[in-house]
């Protein structure tokens, strides 16, 4: 939930109102899937995808940063 709301698994640092909106988020997701019956190993693999796909933009963005300064 921490990853999803912006923070880094590499040492970055985060905040409150950004755990929050991933915890948000997550749970949001979970209804929908729930919902439209998906079953739970679906989901759990959905959240995976989506950790990993924050961990790449936040490395795209890290990089990004580098490059300017």
């Amino acid at each position: 939930m921490v990853v999803i709301g912006g923070t880094a698994l590499t040492g970055g640092r985060g905040t409150i109102i950004g755990t929050v909106l991933g915890v948000f988020i997550l749970r949001l997701m979970r209804n929908g899937i729930v919902l439209i019956g998906v079953p739970g190993l679906a989901y759990n693999i959905f959240i995976g995808a989506i950790i990993l796909g924050m961990m790449a933009l936040h490395s795209w963005v890290d990089r990004r940063r580098q490059e300017r300064y």
